[in-house]
């Protein structure tokens, strides 16, 4: 298995220790692109869609942590016991951020119209048994201007050996899901390995969610 880097130092700061958050060499320079674009679009309001214990929600909070309006970041997941570590690893977060996670499913959520600025999700997509209805969900949750930023494993020669490498995306095949469930300005960017992907989209201005065909 691959060892993680830990990537933000634990230590002392206004009276709490800041949380360690391990990216994998493989996935952290897309993650930190990603936080780019977040501090970027003045992103305040983030839902990280399949959170699992909480690495990539718990990164960008302590990396928009020092945001003049701060910020609230929410993950979901199905994963009772996953939902628990997270709970458990934000317990030491640094002021600044209001990061909690919730037990709810990415396709169907709780949440109301346009209730967050971006929506992000980091190797979680491709598990999701029905991942066009989750893409049509994020685009109902995010106000309208907000953004998606999806990192996942690209279904390519490199990956053929994954367990889960008939789950995976192309390329092509993110950028139509991305583009049938409403999001425009679409954009792919690859890691230097070509493993994964950071796909990107923006919910235009006064644009309804597209019903389901199955609805």
């Amino acid at each position: 298995m691959e060892e993680g880097r830990k990537v933000e130092k634990s230590g002392k700061k206004g009276g709490c220790v800041a949380v360690v958050v391990e990216l994998l060499p493989n996935e952290e320079a897309l993650v930190r692109e990603l936080c780019r674009r977040l501090k970027q679009r003045e992103a305040r309001r983030i839902l990280d869609v399949g959170c699992g214990t909480g690495k990539l929600a718990l990164f960008i909070a302590e990396m928009l942590r020092e945001q003049k309006e701060g910020c609230v970041v929410v993950g979901i997941d199905t994963d009772t016991t996953k939902v628990k570590k997270a709970r458990e690893r934000a317990l030491s977060m640094r002021e600044g951020c209001v990061v909690r996670f919730e037990v709810q499913s990415a396709t169907q959520t709780r949440f109301k119209d346009g209730s967050f600025d971006a929506v992000v999700s980091l190797k979680a997509l491709h598990e999701i048994s029905d991942a066009d209805a989750a893409l049509r969900e994020a685009f109902r949750v995010l106000r309208s201007g907000g953004s998606i930023f999806i990192i996942d494993w690209v279904r390519c020669p490199a990956t053929e050996s994954h367990a889960h490498f008939p789950l995976y995306f192309t390329e092509e095949s993110m950028r139509d899901a991305l583009l049938n469930a409403g999001f425009e300005d679409v954009s792919i960017e690859k890691s230097e390995s070509g493993e994964l992907m950071l796909a990107s989209g923006l919910k235009p201005r006064g644009k309804q969610p597209i019903p389901s065909s199955s609805a």
